[in-house]
């Protein structure tokens, strides 16, 4: 059982490192302690902006009184106040005002929930002693105004709970009640009374304390919801994302493993060598297929996980362009599509990950393969932009949706949900490994006449053709 006010901290952080290891969601802000903390500090700081606002006003209005009891006493039916008082109420008054505008200007810090009690506990206390001392000829102050001293520090004392700490709650009762039992003396009052006066303060702080563990309860069970409603709504996010990857993975996987499957029966089965090398070449595509799908999940991972390594070193785009065109036109050639390229003249060359940006064109470069239809054509564009090269891909298929275009670099995404030549997975490494490099990458889709993907890399200081 947690049984101390302020332990409801440790129980939220026990709580969120509970969830975050079930979870296993490494990197989500599920610190709810520090949560809780924001918020009261937040709240601490609206609450003494309040305070400052009564205290400047209070204070304005006995500066008011004793500069009218300094000049015309005569007005306001009092004996005459000596400078002293009215120079100690406008030194108090100008402190006043300087910490609203501090607060006012988004000015906190976590010292001013005791340095503003004892500061207003010094200072009614020194203003009663002044007037106690002003008014001695007349007898002393009136009984009146020593209890609007004692009220006083009442508030101070119950200014504390405003503050949202238990320490700054107990440091308030203690100084208020200390000013309370010296202007007790000082009044001269009997020793019952002075006691009255300070156990009514004292109570006045011990209601303020608990008051203050009421507030911290609230604000922290509510934080503590609310995040823990959030991460809920994750987890179930989360186990959706998982039980989508499972589908996904286990039909596209099965169909490779079942192309093996007929292909090792069929070797075994047929006796000409023909029949044999066609079944070794069915089972070698497919394995290779699986082999990319692994993969793809692999650099996915590695990629939510920040551990893609990027190693950058100085290319030529022309040759990045003649190594993907050399790749991938077979498969054009089968699909009955024209690949080409196009460079801009005086282009830079680029600080890139050769190996990574080859990945990022073939799969832009496959997926517009895949997508265009035959007689097609796919081009491949290099521009200078600045400080940079901007690198297109652009065919001519029946284009994108513009409802799917905010969604075609998220995971799993599909052109056509029946589609399951791949997870889905290109368009979203692409994205990581061109922002890995600080690029941009982006696309423009006409339907039924062709889309552009194109992506920004950093260009290095020569142009390529002096260091091609």
């Amino acid at each position: 059982m947690v049984r101390h006010a302020d332990s409801q901290e440790l129980l939220a952080a026990s709580i969120a490192r509970a969830v975050h290891l079930d979870l296993a969601l490494p990197g989500r802000a599920t610190d709810i302690a520090h949560a809780v903390e924001a918020a009261l500090l937040h709240e601490s700081r609206a609450s003494e902006y309040t305070l400052a606002i009564g205290r400047s006003l209070v204070l304005a209005a006995y500066l008011l009184v004793t500069m009218i009891a300094w000049v015309r006493p005569e007005a306001l039916a009092l004996p005459a106040m000596p400078l002293l008082n009215v120079a100690a109420a406008a030194t108090w008054l100008l402190l006043a005002v300087t910490l609203l505008l501090l607060l006012r200007r988004g000015f906190y810090h976590r010292h001013l929930r005791r340095v503003v009690p004892a500061v207003d506990a010094t200072a009614v206390l020194v203003l009663t002693l002044l007037l106690q001392r002003s008014l001695a000829p007349f007898g002393g102050a009136p009984v009146g105004a020593v209890w609007v001293a004692v009220s006083a520090c009442a508030l101070i004392a119950f200014s504390g709970s405003l503050r949202l700490s238990r320490t700054s709650v107990r440091f308030t009762t203690a100084v208020a009640t200390g000013a309370a039992l010296v202007i007790g003396v000082a009044a001269g009052l009997r020793v019952l009374e002075v006691a009255f006066l300070a156990l009514a303060v004292l109570l006045t702080g011990l209601l303020s304390g608990r008051l203050t563990r009421i507030i911290r309860r609230v604000i922290t069970n509510e934080i503590a919801r609310v995040q823990l409603a959030r991460l809920y709504d994750d987890a179930r996010e989360a186990a959706a994302a998982r039980e989508e990857v499972l589908k996904i993975v286990s039909h596209d996987l099965r169909n490779p493993l079942n192309t093996i499957g007929m292909a090792a029966e069929m070797i075994l089965e047929q006796q000409d060598d023909a029949t044999r090398e066609r079944g070794v070449g069915v089972i070698r595509r497919a394995s290779e297929r699986m082999n990319r799908m692994v993969q793809d999940l692999l650099d996915v991972a590695k990629l939510e996980t920040g551990r893609l390594a990027i190693e950058v070193e100085d290319v030529s785009v022309g040759s990045l362009f003649d190594e993907a065109v050399e790749m991938l036109a077979p498969l054009a050639t089968e699909r009955k599509l024209a690949l080409g390229s196009a460079l801009a003249p005086d282009l830079p060359r680029v600080c890139v990950d050769r190996g990574r940006i080859l990945q990022v064109l073939s799969n832009l470069i496959g997926n517009a393969i895949k997508f265009t239809p035959p007689g097609g054509s796919i081009m491949l564009q290099a521009q200078r932009d600045v400080g940079a090269v901007r690198i297109a891909v652009i065919d001519t298929g029946p284009g994108i949706p513009a409802d799917q275009m905010q969604r075609i670099f998220g995971r799993f995404w599909q052109a056509r949900p029946s589609d399951r030549r791949g997870l889905g997975l290109g368009l979203t490494i692409a994205k990581s490994i061109v922002e890995a490099h600080g690029g941009r990458i982006g696309a423009e889709s006409r339907p039924g006449e062709g889309t552009e993907f194109w992506f920004i890399i950093p260009a290095a200081e020569r142009p390529q053709s002096d260091q091609s």
